[in-house]
């Protein structure tokens, strides 16, 4: 039985050394003129360990070498490349690999590529690559401005349009102020007195704003008699060219020009404020006068009788002119021209040629 096993081993150690070893196959061995770029293809089998020696016989160095699984897989790249020997390369797929040179310029090189085969029974794999050519049929649209024509249409629109205006008057202020003797004043602020202009008021189709306002102060009956003579002078003269025959409507509108001849008499001394914006002040028997600046907001009147022992009435007339509005939506066409272009679309064909590479 020893004997038996002692042969076994015996012819089973000499048939492992029997075994002869897989030499490297050269793929191609070529010199090759560079000026720019040289790609080759050729076929590898799985398993196989690829080997490359580059040699330069003209120039300094190539600008790169790379080694791509067909069509797009990186294996290998260098740059600036002297001399590669023996730089191995380990294969793991059947397939089409490319070497693709860049020189970088007027070169000349020796390339040889060979393959050591994973097994003897691979040793005659064809590297050689065929090439086939595909048609593809590639069609190019593009469009051209034939013409352009024009649409004419009528579209409804609103406006709004003034219907009527009107003015109106009112009065805010018409009364008679006892302002007492300095020997009497209590405080600072016994005759301060206060008026609130109308508000303006804008809604859709109607509007009523404060255009203007007027003021009368008057001391005693002198003061009156002056306010009744303007008065007079006023509807003597131009009360038929206004609706209102009141002299305070007039002087807000200026339509009247006041005469300036102040009466003598009691004076009082008088500030006109409009949140606290100084309108008139002064220190008078009469007085009159009109504002088209300021127009909203709280009118203040502060009195001072600088008689010492005798108070006055003074008489007090404030007037505000308002201009209303009424306005009325209307319909209307308005005529809209659209140019619009016609396109057509046109194209070509064409029909490309590719060769590509293939194996069996």
């Amino acid at each position: 039985m020893f004997r038996i096993f002692f042969l076994l081993g015996f012819f089973s150690a000499v048939s492992v050394v029997a075994l002869p070893p897989v030499e490297p196959i050269i793929i191609t061995n070529q010199q090759l003129k560079i000026n720019g770029e040289q790609r080759l293809y050729y076929a590898l089998e799985a398993g196989d360990a690829l080997l490359i020696d580059l040699t330069l016989l003209k120039g300094k160095q190539i600008k790169s070498l790379e080694v791509i699984a067909y069509p797009d897989q990186s294996k290998f790249s260098a740059t600036k490349i002297e001399e590669l020997k023996d730089k191995t390369i380990r294969i793991f797929e059947r397939g089409i690999y490319e070497f693709r040179i860049q020189a970088g310029g007027n070169k000349t090189v020796q390339l040889c590529l060979k393959r050591i085969p994973a097994s003897p029974a691979k040793k005659n794999f064809d590297t050689t690559v065929k090439w086939k050519t595909v048609r593809d049929t590639i069609r190019k649209n593009y469009t051209e401005k034939t013409k352009v024509r024009y649409d004419t249409a009528w579209v409804n629109k609103q406006r709004k349009t003034l219907v009527k205006i009107d003015t109106v008057f009112t009065s805010i202020a018409d009364r008679q102020e006892r302002v007492i003797s300095m020997i009497n004043k209590i405080t600072s602020s016994d005759n301060k007195l206060y008026f609130q202009i109308p508000n303006n008021k804008i809604e859709a189709l109607d509007e009523k704003r404060v255009i203007g306002w007027s003021y009368w102060i008057g001391v005693g009956q002198e003061g009156l008699d002056n306010y009744n003579k303007e008065l007079r002078m006023f509807l003597l003269k131009i009360s038929g060219k206004v609706a209102s025959k009141n002299l305070m409507a007039g002087i807000a509108l200026g339509t009247y020009a006041l005469a300036v001849n102040p009466p003598k008499g009691d004076n009082i001394n008088y500030t006109i404020t409009l949140d606290e914006n100084t309108i008139s002040t002064g220190n008078v028997t009469s007085s009159f006068g009109r504002e088209t600046e300021q127009l909203q907001g709280k009118i203040g009147l502060e009195l001072y009788n600088d008689n010492i022992l005798n108070g006055v009435n003074v008489g007090i007339k404030i007037l505000v002119a308002q201009s209303i509005k009424k306005y009325k939506l209307e319909t209307y066409q308005e005529r809209v021209v659209t140019p619009i272009k016609e396109l057509e679309t046109k194209g070509k064909v064409k029909i490309v040629s590719t060769q590509i590479p293939y194996i069996d």
